[in-house]
């Protein structure tokens, strides 16, 4: 046997046995003295009181909040922020090459992001935790915030690479076109 472990098994020995002949084991010990004794703090095999661990009370993550709500109309634009919970779509009636964008939310952190375009048929990230689908026409939806309940997704104009669609995930990602 280790010696660490053997001098441990000793010091929980010594505490155990010290724990019994010290708890209302002798005969003037009262009903009062051993309620008292198992209010006080434990003490270790020295004497010294040991302090009491704190558990840090647990609180609930925030609630998802976006700017938009779930108000798919906001992002006709090409500006917004939409709370995804199941499915929510738009239309871009041919702005920035798109004819429109829908999602599909599915629990616990994964966003499907399917953009039917003018000319290309339609381009398709899945994106598992957060991250970007930045399109060649100059469109970028983020998802920024994601957890059992939804997600935050956020829809921008920005410049991108003209010639390919790029996209992360922080947990995963599938890319894929179709005609």
């Amino acid at each position: 046997m280790d010696r660490r472990w053997g001098r441990a098994l000793g010091v929980a020995l010594a505490l155990f046995v010290g724990g019994v002949f010290t708890t209302g084991c002798s005969p003037s010990a009262g009903p009062e003295s051993t309620a008292e004794s198992s209010a006080s703090a434990p003490s270790s095999a020295d004497g010294a009181t040991r302090p009491q661990p704190t558990i840090a009370p647990t609180t609930a993550p925030a609630a998802l909040v976006a700017e938009d709500g779930t108000d798919s109309a906001a992002c006709q634009d090409g500006r917004c922020q939409v709370l995804v919970t199941d499915t929510l779509g738009f239309v871009l009636g041919g702005k920035f090459s798109c004819e429109g964008i829908s999602f599909v939310y599915t629990a616990p952190n994964q966003v499907l992001i399917m953009v039917t375009t003018t000319s290309a048929g339609q381009v398709n990230a899945q994106i598992t935790g957060t991250g970007h689908l930045k399109l060649t026409y100059g469109l970028t939806v983020l998802v920024e915030q994601v957890d059992a309940t939804g997600a935050v997704i956020r829809v921008k104009p920005e410049k991108n690479d003209t010639k390919a669609h790029k996209a992360n995930g922080s947990e995963g990602l599938s890319l894929w076109s179709s005609e």
